[in-house]
């Protein structure tokens, strides 16, 4: 039995995972032929449940307009509603749009860093890079957040990482700089991946 064939079965008994997992093999043809329209069909059973990634994926068709007209203000709502739900992505995507005031969102730089913080929390560089640059003026947080990115981020990124961060590191003061190395310590323990 293929799996579009067991996840349609326990997705039609309402459970979220399914649901999303149906609609993912929908976008992608597999096991069924590609359908966006029923793409949207399971993905919003498993936003209804609060299912993060269904939520994001609605917004990108939304956004993309794939079996759906293009709709900025629909795919705005499903972005907040996955960045709640704590949807990382999402949360990343909200704190770059309130920055912007993209797709809709009024530019807001407190929610900018509020979304980025909820982002860069559960460990995403880019998340972590684009927040110190959005609070830079805070050489401490700058520093913790640089630091813990610095390992994480394409090569590219890195010369300037290390450049603010080392920007940031001049403004504190030793014992400031050791304090924030014990936290930068207990944050990479904390979310060291475990093999």
């Amino acid at each position: 039995m293929q799996a579009a064939q067991l996840y349609r079965k326990s997705a039609e008994q309402g459970f979220s995972l399914s649901q999303f997992s149906l609609g993912l093999c929908y976008v992608h043809g597999k096991g069924v032929p590609q359908d966006y329209e029923q793409a949207l069909v399971w993905y919003r059973k498993a936003g209804e449940q609060n299912n993060p990634n269904a939520l994001v994926n609605l917004a990108l068709l939304y956004h993309e307009g794939k079996g759906v007209a293009v709709d900025e203000k629909q795919a705005s709502e499903y972005i907040n509603r996955a960045a709640e739900a704590g949807a990382m992505d999402a949360q990343f995507q909200l704190g770059l749009d309130y920055d912007g005031g993209y797709h809709g969102v009024k530019k807001d730089k407190a929610l900018a860093v509020v979304w980025l913080r909820k982002a860069a929390e559960q460990g995403m560089p880019i998340a972590q890079y684009d927040l110190a640059m959005e609070i830079h003026e805070q050489a401490d947080e700058t520093y913790f957040w640089l630091s813990i990115a610095l390992p994480n981020l394409i090569e590219k990124m890195q010369d300037q990482a290390t450049y603010f961060r080392n920007v940031a590191a001049a403004a504190l003061s030793p014992a400031q700089r050791a304090e924030i190395d014990e936290r930068i310590k207990q944050w990479q323990d904390a979310h060291q991946k475990k093999p």
